[in-house]
């Protein structure tokens, strides 16, 4: 029989998939909520089923223990702290529970498939999703392994996400009774209001400019008009819009950015990558934005560059 600290080594192994990309989630489905009744997982094999059983006191407070160092951790370094999500817990918990039976730490699964499978038929709709995976002794001991771990810590501490699930499960893990833990971080896809959006990406650029050193760009009429035009190419691999410069009279040079993305500070971080955003020969501008709906949520964002001839 391994030693008993052999046994709570943390197993962990670093997930980023799904991160700044938007699938979202159809329909709800059946959730095992931490807490409730029985719920039950995929299947096993032909005939069993993996039994999510209702959390214990301790698990509880295990739970709330992880809840509570993750947000102290990213309080201390200047981050806002995540809220609970009680949908991402239980889809946590249910992982734990499948692990706990099958006794294989692992993020992907042949019975359910990875984080993004497991939110997915949860319903849950995210543009970021990362999963920490830890067996250990206690809720500290996991919560210690993980933040020694840089791939496990950048998850943690990531300012991306906004929302955490911690399930925790105590199981007998090579005869020893052992705590396994699963951490979902996400970031839901944005409610972006079209017409205050456009009036915060002009302000967002206007201040990422200043910090540059550069003129504040100024808004168009003639411009916000080719955008809105332009946003029928959103979902589209690429900008499809007439307006050229020739037929701009106002103008004498112009040119377009699409962006698409789940929250505003993801369009907002795309289009100050962008070549126009940064250019000292560009004055004007016109913005449209677009909300997205269906699977990836968010919204898209036209934004039209020119100079005044």
């Amino acid at each position: 029989m391994r030693s008993r600290a052999a046994a709570h080594a943390a197993l962990f192994a670093l997930l980023s998939a799904c991160g700044g990309a938007g699938p979202g989630a159809g329909t709800a489905g059946d959730r095992a909520e931490t807490g409730g009744g029985p719920g039950i997982a995929a299947p096993l094999s032909e005939g069993e089923s993996i039994v999510v059983p209702p959390a214990s006191a301790g698990e509880l407070a295990a739970s709330e223990a992880l809840l509570g160092l993750v947000n102290a951790e990213r309080i201390e370094k200047g981050l806002k702290p995540l809220a609970g999500s009680a949908e991402l817990a239980a889809v946590s918990r249910a992982y734990c529970a499948e692990m706990s039976r099958t006794g294989e730490i692992a993020h992907e699964s042949p019975i359910s498939g990875g984080p993004a499978d497991r939110a997915k038929r949860a319903g849950i709709r995210f543009t970021r999703l990362t999963e920490n995976l830890a067996l250990a002794a206690d809720a500290a001991a996991a919560h210690e392994g993980l933040m020694n771990s840089p791939g496990h810590r950048a998850n943690i501490l990531d300012p991306a996400v906004s929302q955490v699930g911690i399930g925790a499960i105590f199981s007998i893990q090579d005869g020893v009774e052992s705590l396994i833990v699963t951490q979902m971080f996400a970031s839901p896809p944005e409610k972006i209001d079209p017409a205050a959006a456009r009036d915060e990406l002009t302000e967002r650029l206007n201040a990422d400019r200043k910090a540059k050193g550069l003129a504040p760009f100024a808004r168009h009429p003639w411009l916000d008009a080719r955008a809105v035009e332009a946003l029928g190419s959103c979902g589209s691999s690429a900008l499809d819009y007439a307006a050229k410069a020739e037929k701009a009279p106002p103008f004498r040079l112009l040119r377009a950015v699409m962006v698409e993305g789940g929250t505003l500070d993801q369009i907002s971080e795309s289009l100050f990558a962008s070549d126009p955003a940064s250019s000292s020969h560009l004055t004007h501008i016109g913005v449209a934005v677009a909300r997205v709906e269906g699977e990836q949520g968010g919204g898209c964002a036209v934004v039209f560059f020119a100079a005044k001839k």
